[in-house]
């Protein structure tokens, strides 16, 4: 629920919980995430190219490794398993 609302990766919400409870206890625990979001917010403004999506050149390479590897590891690509889920390309 928190990545929903704050936009942040439900990994980093936990790390900033973490640190903020450890290095400030419960007050730390309750703005956390706000002051993630907040940090995030300001990272964004400062460098736009954060916030971009990856070029497609990128995702096609990524795909292509994971069918090299697959291959590899002798199991079918995803593309031949009848029980992979398809992707949105």
């Amino acid at each position: 629920m928190l990545s929903r609302e704050t936009g942040l990766h439900p990994i980093l919400n936990i790390f900033a919980l973490m640190v903020g409870g450890s290095l400030f206890g419960f007050m730390g625990l309750v703005f956390a995430v706000p002051v993630a979001a907040s940090i995030k917010e300001v990272l964004i403004y400062f460098y736009p190219r954060l916030a971009e999506e990856l070029p497609e050149t990128t995702r096609h390479r990524r795909k292509a490794k994971k069918k090299r590897e697959a291959e590899a590891m002798g199991s079918p690509p995803a593309e031949m398993d009848p029980l992979a889920t398809p992707s949105p390309d």
